[in-house]
């Protein structure tokens, strides 16, 4: 894994993997590129800085993981998250 990716702190797996889905395909797409800032922002704890909208991704990742719901109910409950979170940053200016 490339440093600057984790600074001294353990990424998850998602988002070292949606890092390197981007990375490794060359995705030209802004939006994807800026999704994947947000995730590493939520995820990778002293990356906070890296995108804004990571620290609100993060509380709802909590959240949901509070409920305790499978893993399964959680990602069915949490993709719509992403769905709105990508038309967002499409429209950011």
């Amino acid at each position: 894994m490339r440093p600057d990716r984790c600074h001294q702190a353990q990424p998850s797996r998602f988002a070292v993997h949606i890092e390197a889905i981007v990375e490794d395909s060359a995705v030209s797409d802004p939006a994807i590129q800026k999704l994947a800032l947000i995730v590493r922002a939520a995820d990778v704890k002293g990356q906070e800085d890296v995108a804004a909208e990571g620290i609100g991704l993060r509380s709802i990742a909590k959240g949901f993981a509070a409920m305790g719901l499978s893993d399964e109910e959680r990602l069915l409950r949490q993709f719509p998250i992403y769905d709105a979170l990508y038309a967002f940053v499409q429209n950011m200016k």
